[in-house]
């Protein structure tokens, strides 16, 4: 890891020198921190999902309902910060409360596209919950 992440960093996490997924980070903790899934443009997002940027490819989303707790040792580049601290925790309030958050949720999708979204959603639980059980090679089980 070059930087260290903090809360509103979008990270890139890696394990065995493979590209994993991007994060953005929750909160950071002495060995592991807590992220948010980011979805990249183009993917079939649904509501509880929230928009945390955009840029020339489309709109990014993030998945605060979806917090996973991962290994330090597997976020492999700090890409820069997309929200506040305050933001972060603001958000994950008003999801934790069941509130709206202060970020705008993904667009519903068109009932055309309601289950590939679903499918997109239970696949990325599905995943998220395998890289929460990563450790990068040598570490401590």
């Amino acid at each position: 890891m070059t930087t260290t992440p903090a809360a509103g960093d979008l990270v890139e996490l890696a394990h065995d020198g493979r590209r994993l997924s991007l994060a953005l980070v929750a909160s950071a903790h002495d060995g592991f921190v807590l992220v948010w899934p980011v979805s990249s443009p183009g993917a079939p997002v649904s509501p509880p999902a929230v928009r945390v940027g955009g840029g020339l490819f489309g709109p990014v989303f993030a998945w605060p309902s979806r917090e996973t707790g991962v290994d330090a040792g597997l976020v492999s580049r700090v890409l820069g910060r997309l929200l506040s601290p305050t933001l972060v925790a603001e958000v994950a309030d008003a999801i934790d409360d069941g509130a709206t958050p202060p970020l705008q949720f993904a667009p519903a999708p068109p009932p055309h596209l309601a289950d590939a979204a679903l499918a997109y959603s239970v696949a990325m639980v599905e995943a998220w919950a395998r890289v929460g059980d990563l450790v990068p090679s040598g570490a401590p089980r």
